[in-house]
């Protein structure tokens, strides 16, 4: 593995545990320069201030170690001190931040403590993420340490942390911490460790180096390759498609393990009406965003998977699970008096609308975003209340446009009060305007539509600030999303008719997605991976074939090869990411189970193959 951007920040902080002042507990902070610990109030240790100034080489290893960490990365440390109560224990903490649900593997990473307590002694080892944790143990030999950490389970958070205790039994004292903050420069891992360890004087070799920068995966499917190195599928197309719609319509009772929501006639609904995501074994996380569910945009997903699955396969039970998540949505929709008038949630926690970032907003682009899947369970039904469903949000939506054509993007629904302002997601509203006005035979929306595709042009097509997407992640205005865009690119190819700007702004997204988020070296290469997100920077099965969508519009467009060649590859690497329990895992390094990941896999393979159908029968 060559660079990896934004991946790992990381420091393996080696600091002299050896007698007098080395019993205090002392911070640096390398952002100020200033020594004292950056989350509380100066309390004291063993009578002394936190940040008492102290010049032995504990400090100084800090302060070198420190100093190679890149500047994107707000850093500070503790120094490890010997306990108060025995002293013949030393204790070293170490805490990684990293890319938000990345699988660091530190396997086998034999580290040299060049200042630590020599001797033979029985150490243990403790890794932990949120409330999962597997504890290890190891020999210390002399001023060698060997160590082992698994698969890391971050849940999605936009700042999770990886943290490694290491320390001699009945220790409790002492941490080094690292917090990650954002987007920084491309950093190479390898390099960056290698770096750090000389500083610390310690040995590593080639085969430890290897094996720490091979993360674990989440799926065991080894990649097969042909004569000419293309990756060759695991499985048919139809048997992932079939083993993966079993799962979530017949497959729950047996996997998951959770609490469920009930609907008014007291029958339990799914688990993907009460949970976006759960672990990889049926376990719903216990964090706040563990027990989130997102509507708008996932209910959405599901309903249009269905609506496809049943063409594919004329399962009538896919249809009855379709119209249901159409209905609850109807029935949980914002007040029908209000700024924001009869509008899907975005975001639903234990039930209640509203919550985790949204709080008591809305997004109005999910909004859209499912008054394209109603429309899209009326043409599927003929049932006129999809319909009303479909034209309500586009009303309220085509009311509440901004002077520069354009919808704010949080807003909470009866005052109209902006929660957060910019979002570039607003071709779906675009759309769902162009399909009403299309089956009316009216042109009721074509003002508004024309104003939000002109702002669209001279906005995030000009500057690329394609971010203001996802429930899950705060405003962050460095972020850079590819979700909308990708839809964008794909709308102005497919109306390049109607005006000659739309083809080469449709290029231009696809140029920029291309550079900014493709990635064509990794296990299952040569097929190409999709990343999600600069703050969730990370090779994901939905968002690959999403792009293989747009892959297979500009086939279409060029009857160039390389995309047909470059999609039959995302197809092939997509097959890898079903587990054992037929579950599509969200990417081959990714460990929370995400229903939305599952669905939309499924979705978007048979969308594709309804393109190439001679695949399927291959």
């Amino acid at each position: 593995m060559n660079n990896i951007r934004n991946i790992l920040i990381g420091v393996l902080l080696l600091g002299s545990v050896q007698g007098g002042s080395a019993d205090y507990l002392v911070t640096w902070n390398c952002e100020t320069g200033v020594e004292g610990r950056p989350d509380k109030p100066s309390p004291e240790v063993n009578g002394h201030p936190w940040g008492a100034s102290y010049t032995g080489e504990h400090i100084l290893a800090a302060r070198s170690l420190l100093d190679v960490v890149p500047a994107s990365a707000e850093k500070w440390a503790y120094v490890v001190p010997r306990s108060s109560t025995r002293s013949d224990q030393a204790f070293i903490r170490i805490r990684v931040a990293c890319e938000p649900d990345y699988a660091l593997c530190a396997t086998n990473l034999s580290v040299a403590l060049h200042s630590a307590a020599g001797g033979s002694e029985k150490l243990a080892v403790r890794w932990s993420v949120d409330d999962f944790a597997s504890d290890l143990e190891l020999e210390h030999t002399g001023n060698r340490l060997d160590f082992r950490c698994g698969p890391l389970d971050t849940e999605g958070q936009t700042e999770s942390s990886i943290e490694f205790h290491v320390y001699n039994w009945g220790s409790e004292k002492g941490t080094t911490y690292i917090r990650r903050i954002g987007p920084g420069p491309e950093v190479s891992v390898s390099g960056f460790l290698r770096e750090v360890t000389e500083k610390a004087g310690v040995a590593i070799t080639q085969g430890d180096m290897a094996r720490c920068m091979t993360p674990p995966r989440t799926v065991t499917n080894e990649p097969k390759h042909d004569a000419q190195g293309r990756l060759l599928p695991h499985q048919s197309y139809h048997r992932f498609i079939k083993r993966g719609m079993d799962f979530v319509l017949y497959g729950q009772d047996e996997f998951f393990q959770g609490d469920l929501m009930k609907d008014e006639s007291g029958r339990e609904l799914p688990p993907y009406y009460s949970y976006a995501k759960c672990r990889g074994v049926g376990v719903p996380y216990g964090s706040l965003s563990g027990q989130a569910v997102y509507p708008g945009f996932h209910h959405s997903i599901f309903i249009e998977t269905l609506l496809t699955y049943h063409a594919y396969s004329g399962n009538e039970d896919a249809l009855k699970e379709a119209i249901r998540i159409g209905d609850w949505n109807i029935a949980h929709r914002t007040p029908a008096e209000g700024q924001y008038p009869n509008l899907a949630w975005s975001t639903f926690i234990q039930g209640k609308p509203g919550g985790f970032h949204d709080k008591d907003a809305i997004m109005t682009d999910k909004a859209a975003i499912m008054g394209l899947a109603w429309f899209r369970l009326y043409e599927a039904t003929g049932e006129e209340r999809f319909l009303a469903a479909a034209r309500e949000t586009a009303e309220s939506l085509a009311a509440n446009v901004l002077p520069e054509g354009r919808l704010p993007f949080r807003v909470e629904p009866v005052s109209g009060e902006v929660r957060e302002d910019y979002t570039s997601s607003q071709i779906f509203a675009v759309m769902l305007m162009e399909k009403l006005d299309a089956e009316s035979g009216e042109t009721r929306f074509e003002p508004v539509r024309g104003e939000m595709i002109e702002w669209l042009l001279q906005g995030p097509v000009e500057s690329m600030d394609w971010r203001g997407f996802y429930e899950d992640v705060g405003d962050r205005p460095e972020n850079r999303t590819n979700w909308d865009a990708i839809e964008t690119a794909r709308y102005f190819i497919r109306r390049r008719d109607r005006d000659p700007r739309y083809l080469p702004a449709a290029m231009r997204l696809y140029e920029w997605m291309d550079e900014m988020f493709v990635a064509r070296e990794h296990y299952y290469s040569p097929a190409e991976g999709f990343r999600e997100q600069l703050v969730c920077y990370n090779i994901m099965g939905v968002h690959t074939l999403h792009w293989a969508q747009l892959l297979t519009d500009l086939y279409e467009l060029t009857g160039d090869q390389e995309y047909r060649r470059r999609v039959r590859q995302i197809l092939n690497f997509a097959t890898y990411l079903q587990a054992d329990n037929d579950r599509i895992v969200v990417g081959p390094w990714h460990v929370p189970f995400w229903y939305s990941c599952h669905f939309g896999s499924v979705h978007m393979m048979m969308e594709i193959l309804d393109r190439y159908p001679e695949w399927l029968e291959e």
